[in-house]
Order: C-alpha cells, then sequence, then structure tokens
C-alpha cells in the first residue's frame, strides 16, 4: 500500500489512529490475525466526515488504494465502491 501513496506513511501513527477507531466503535481489532472488521458506526462516520470535508484532499488515494486491492483480491467491497461511485459521480 506504500507505493500508491506520494508520501511516507508513520507506522506508529497508523497504530495510534487505528487505536483511536477501536475505542470509539468504528471497528474491532484481533491483533493476533491481524484483522481488522468494521463496524456499523464506520459507514456513518465515513459518509459524513471523510466524504464530506476531507474528499478533496484525499480522493486520489482512494482510488489508488482501491486499485491496489483490486489487483490483489480480484473485486472490491460494494459499499466501498458505492461510495467512491457517489463522490466521483454525484447526481445533479
Amino acid at each position: 500500500m506504500k507505493e500508491c501513496l506520494g508520501y511516507p506513511l508513520d507506522a506508529e501513527q497508523i497504530f495510534h489512529n487505528l487505536n483511536h477507531m477501536r475505542r470509539g466503535g468504528l471497528i474491532s481489532i484481533n491483533w493476533h490475525e491481524r484483522t481488522l472488521r468494521r463496524e456499523r458506526a464506520m459507514k456513518e462516520y465515513v459518509t459524513r466526515h471523510v466524504m464530506g470535508e476531507l474528499w478533496p484532499k484525499i480522493a486520489g488515494d482512494w482510488q489508488r488504494a482501491g486499485e491496489i486491492l483490486k489487483v490483489k483480491y480480484g473485486r472490491l467491497n460494494s459499499e466501498y465502491l458505492e461510495l467512491l461511485d457517489r463522490q466521483l459521480h454525484p447526481k445533479a
């Protein structure tokens, strides 16, 4: 995922952000299996905050990440695709 961003990632910052999201009830983390699970509140948070005021700053990163995930896994989550499509092609 590093190669899709135009700036370096700080692993410690990511760790802290994951913990904040866990404490906020947005995700569940299984550290032993190295898995994350979105909770119901995540979609609402992304729709309100990320796809709103932050979107112009991060849209390119989300698109590049989506392309890399599609190559790696062969498909993308339908909710992710729906959010991207809604932002890239707003209804008039």
